[in-house]
């Protein structure tokens, strides 16, 4: 929502025009639904929350980045929202909760709604604000349930 976050703007017209330039672009959780409506797709309210440590299903369908974390994992995730898949990108994770975790477009433009990894004093921060993010009947996975 551009009227309350007037800052997204001017970030999402620095990620096309990286994007025009051909250069890296990596997009994480909120970087991964700008990328997406930069290239044109619609980002909208997710059917839940997702919030806590998931299992992340990767799929090695073509050499990627991912290719070293294995086809089952736990990430990180905390959003909401999530988008459709940009014209020509390649699927390259999902959860239960949320089908398009990860995509690649092109060699140049990787993005993902979840992180990998989490030190504790952000664990810290997100148990303070997770009951500000959830609303009755939302359910999360225990923060501290890692390993």
């Amino acid at each position: 929502d551009e009227t309350l976050y007037t800052w997204l703007k001017k970030e999402k017209e620095l990620i096309a025009k990286a994007i025009a330039k051909g250069k890296m672009v990596l997009g994480i959780c909120l970087g991964s639904q700008l990328i997406a409506e930069v290239l044109g797709s619609k980002v909208y309210a997710n059917k839940e929350k997702e919030i806590g440590w998931f299992p992340l299903q990767i799929f090695n369908n073509i050499s990627s980045p991912l290719d070293l974390i294995p086809s089952e994992t736990i990430m990180f995730h905390w959003h909401g929202d999530t988008f459709d898949l940009p014209e020509q990108s390649i699927l390259l994770a999902s959860t239960s909760v949320c089908a398009n975790q990860a995509y690649f477009v092109n060699p140049n433009i990787l993005a993902s709604g979840y992180f990998s990894r989490l030190r504790s004093n952000i664990r810290f921060f997100i148990c303070l604000a997770t009951p500000l993010f959830l609303k009755a009947g939302d359910t999360i996975k225990p923060l501290l349930a890692t390993n």
